[in-house]
């Protein structure tokens, strides 16, 4: 039932007692959970009504349904303190990963595991763990569809990392696990960079610092080809 980018999300998840998918849509990853018997307790919430019908449907279909709490809310909110243990965050923006984190962020330092996975700005995400006390344990790129999907694993330790800006932008953990995507990866945010050179370059705006900042990230980018 799972591949691509949920697959590699799944595999993260160690085995615990409990596992909070913050926005579950279909409920395919607390469904596999069950039938696989990685956890003791699985919660699916969703903001939306109509994702949690979904997700209702997918639990009847495997006869999971009496194991699965499905629960309406919006980010953390539905989730109760002692049930923080293993959270799930995956297939949204990261700024809005970033806002559901600090929007409940007792809740999240509680955490065992954070598993995170932004559709974009995922750099935002790695610089607000980062600067609010969370250590990135683990990252892996994932690859569906040609698109390429960046899956963290983070717990908070109360830490504040102050990392360079390169280090932030391609993540520190895909370099260090030398990641078998990595090279489609740091191509992919080169040819981000340039498009961006271009666009300052037609602008008529004074904008050099910006260009020279941009011009010295593509060097340490391109240093790791």
């Amino acid at each position: 039932m799972l591949n691509g980018r949920l697959l590699t999300v799944y595999n993260k998840i160690p085995s615990c007692n409990i596992v909070s998918d913050i926005g579950t849509d279909h409920g395919y990853i607390p469904v596999e959970l069950i039938i696989q018997g990685k956890c003791n307790r699985v919660i699916g919430a969703d903001i939306g009504k109509g994702p949690l019908s979904a997700a209702e449907k997918n639990a009847v279909k495997f006869n999971v349904l009496d194991k699965i709490q499905l629960r309406q809310g919006n980010g953390l909110a539905p989730i109760e303190m002692e049930e923080m243990d293993t959270v799930i965050i995956a297939g949204m923006g990261g700024e809005l990963i970033c806002k559901i984190l600090s929007q409940d962020l007792e809740k999240a330092k509680k955490a065992n595991t954070l598993i995170l996975q932004a559709m974009n700005h995922v750099e935002e995400l790695r610089r607000f763990l980062y600067l609010e006390g969370f250590d990135i344990l683990d990252e892996e790129l994932s690859r569906e569809d040609r698109r390429l999907y960046n899956i963290m694993v983070a717990r908070y330790d109360g830490i504040v990392r102050v990392k360079s800006p390169f280090l932030v932008y391609i993540g520190e953990m895909l370099i260090k696990n030398k990641d078998p995507l990595l090279a489609k990866h740091v191509a992919k945010h080169i040819t981000r960079i340039n498009k961006a050179l271009v666009g300052l370059e037609k602008s008529n705006n004074n904008m050099k610092s910006e260009m020279d900042r941009l011009l010295a990230l593509r060097k340490e980018v391109e240093g790791i080809l």
